[in-house]
């Protein structure tokens, strides 16, 4: 309902997304935004893991030193 009230135009056009092009435009930067959104959770969970991986690393040398 948001969307559907930011592209009717206005009297006289000059709502938020009055023409075609103002429409695509929003539509496309809201895509870049979830896609810069999703690469940064995919970056932060690699991230997670990669940790996860040298702490596991670490205990698992520190148990071998005190066998």
């Amino acid at each position: 309902m948001g969307i559907a009230a930011w592209s009717t135009p206005d009297e006289g056009s000059t709502g938020s997304l009055s023409t075609h092009d103002d429409v695509l435009t929003y539509f496309f930067h809201a895509a870049n935004t979830f896609d810069l959104i999703f690469s940064l959770v995919e970056m932060g969970e690699d991230a997670q893991h990669t940790l996860n991986m040298r702490s596991e690393a670490v205990r698992s040398n520190t148990q071998e030193v005190q066998s």
